[in-house]
């Protein structure tokens, strides 16, 4: 699922929040990650805390954050996983920057650890 995001980020608190809509029931936390599920626990935002150290392999900046021009949150489900690509276009650079994410046990009282790609 690809929806159109909105984007918001607080430089002074380097958090980077994409929402693909305003249902959001509830929200789980999984260390700088919270993630935003709708009724059916589908994902539909996520908010990342200390955003420049996780987006840190892109050389991604505060400046960079603070310009997103376009975001979009591109999530896929297996069984027991969901995957979710971040896709960010800023004014100060014309190369989109893409960040994948990986949440074992996704719709379960279990959410493991996400493994950042």
């Amino acid at each position: 699922m690809e929806k159109r995001t909105s984007v918001s980020y607080d430089k002074e608190e380097d958090i980077l929040s994409l929402l693909n809509t305003e249902n959001v029931n509830e929200s789980v936390q999984i260390g700088d990650i919270v993630i935003d599920l709708d009724t059916k626990f589908r994902i539909v935002g996520i908010e990342i805390f200390n955003a420049t150290k996780f987006f840190k392999s892109a050389n991604v900046s505060k400046e960079f954050l603070s310009d997103i021009k376009e975001a979009r949150l591109r999530v896929h489900y297996g069984n027991n996983w969901a995957s979710m690509i971040i896709i960010l276009h800023s004014g100060t650079t014309e190369q989109p920057i893409e960040k994948e994410v990986t949440i074992p046990a996704i719709g379960t009282q279990n959410i493991a650890t996400p493994v950042v790609a």
